[in-house]
C-alpha cells in the first residue's frame, strides 16, 4: 500500500532524574543523560542508527528531532532541529508547534529517541496504522511474551492486562514508543500534560501513577473549567477527563479492560469536543501488536549493552 510519509517527530531529551524501577528491576543500573547521545552502537551514537533505519523504511518526512541544538546539530544531519531542552511534555509540545507550523491538518507521528525498532516490526505497526484510518489517535502496545526470558534484560519492564478485540482474556501488554496524532483534534494543553506524568512515572505503580496524575492534572483542569465558565460555556473539561480517566485506571488496574472501551474513554477525555460533535464517529486506536524492538526503551546500563551487543551481531 502506498501511503503518504508521515512527518515524525523524535523526542530527543534528557531523563534529569532517571527513572525509578520497580522491584523487578532493583538489581539494574538506571541511565540518566541524553541517551539518544550518550549510547552507542558500535563506533556511532544511537540517535544516528536510529535515523538509518526510521529513513530507510520510506514511511517518515520530513522528520524533526526535538532536543538542544547544540548537542544534536554536531551528530546528525538532515532533519529539522527543534531546539528545546524541557520535560518530556514540553519537548512534544515543541516538537508539534515546529511540525504543525509547516503542515497544519496533517497527522504527526512520535517516537521516542531511546529505542531501535526493528524494520519488520516497524513495517507491522504502520501497516496497522494504515489499516484503521481515519483515527484522531493511534498509540501503539506491544504483546508481552508469555516466556519473560525473550525480553531479556528488558524482563523487568512493568505490564498491563488488556483484553484485545475478538478476545476473552486479556494479554500483557507494555508501550510501544510510536504514536500518531491529528493535532487538530485534539487537546493538545492536556496531552502535554498527561504524557510528561505518564514518563516520569512509567515504571512505576498503577495505583501510583493514579496518585501523581490527579495531582498533577486538578488545578489545570479546574483552571481550564473556570475559562469556560467565564466565556459562558458548559464547565466539562474536567468532568469528561475524571469519569473517562478514573474508569480506564480503575480497569487497567483490574487487569481486564477491553480494547475498545480503552479507545473510547480515551477519545472521550482528549478529542475537542467540537470535533467530536461534528464527527460522531471518529474514534481513536490502541493497536495491539506483536515487536518487543518497540517496547524496548533503554532505561538501564543491562539494556543497553544487550541491545548493542544484538545490534552489532555479536
Amino acid at each position: 500500500m502506498d501511503s503518504k510519509p508521515l512527518p515524525l517527530i523524535i523526542l530527543g531529551g534528557r531523563d534529569r532524574a532517571g527513572t525509578r524501577l520497580p522491584e523487578a528491576g532493583r538489581d539494574k543500573h538506571v541511565l540518566r543523560g541524553y541517551k539518544a547521545l550518550d549510547l552507542r552502537i558500535g563506533d556511532r551514537p544511537l540517535i544516528c542508527v536510529l535515523l538509518e533505519r526510521l529513513r530507510a523504511s520510506g514511511r517518515f518526512g520530513p522528520i524533526y528531532l526535538a532536543g538542544p541544538r547544540n548537542l544534536y546539530e554536531p551528530v546528525v544531519s538532515g532533519v529539522h532541529l527543534v531546539d528545546t531542552d524541557g520535560g518530556f511534555g514540553d519537548n512534544i509540545r515543541a516538537g508539534l508547534e515546529a511540525a504543525t507550523a509547516e503542515r497544519a491538518d496533517q497527522p504527526i507521528a512520535f517516537i521516542t529517541g531511546d529505542i531501535l525498532p526493528k524494520a519488520e516490526e516497524l513495517e507491522q505497526a504502520l501497516a496497522d496504522y494504515d489499516r484503521n484510518q481515519p483515527l484522531d489517535f493511534w498509540v501503539l502496545t506491544i504483546r508481552a511474551p508469555v516466556d519473560p526470558g525473550m525480553m531479556g534484560e528488558s524482563a523487568w519492564k512493568p505490564k498491563y492486562g488488556i483484553c484485545p478485540e475478538g478476545e476473552d482474556e486479556p494479554v500483557g501488554v507494555m508501550p510501544g514508543h510510536l504514536a500518531v496524532v491529528e493535532p487538530t483534534h485534539l487537546r493538545l494543553r492536556l496531552l502535554y500534560i498527561v504524557f510528561d506524568t505518564i514518563y516520569r512515572t512509567r515504571n512505576r505503580s498503577l495505583a501510583y501513577r493514579r496518585a501523581v496524575m490527579t495531582r498533577t492534572l486538578m488545578l489545570t483542569l479546574i483552571g481550564n473549567d473556570l475559562r469556560r465558565v467565564l466565556k459562558w460555556r458548559w464547565p466539562n473539561y474536567t468532568w469528561s477527563l475524571v469519569v473517562n480517566g478514573l474508569a480506564i485506571v480503575a480497569r487497567l488496574m483490574a487487569g481486564n479492560i477491553k480494547q475498545r472501551e480503552l479507545e473510547t474513554r480515551l477519545h472521550r477525555a482528549v478529542a475537542r469536543e467540537r470535533h467530536r460533535k461534528a464527527n460522531p464517529d471518529s474514534r481513536g486506536r490502541f493497536a495491539i501488536l506483536e515487536g518487543l524492538s518497540l517496547a524496548r526503551d533503554i532505561d538501564t546500563e543491562e539494556e543497553a549493552r544487550e541491545i548493542a551487543r544484538v545490534a552489532a551481531g555479536i
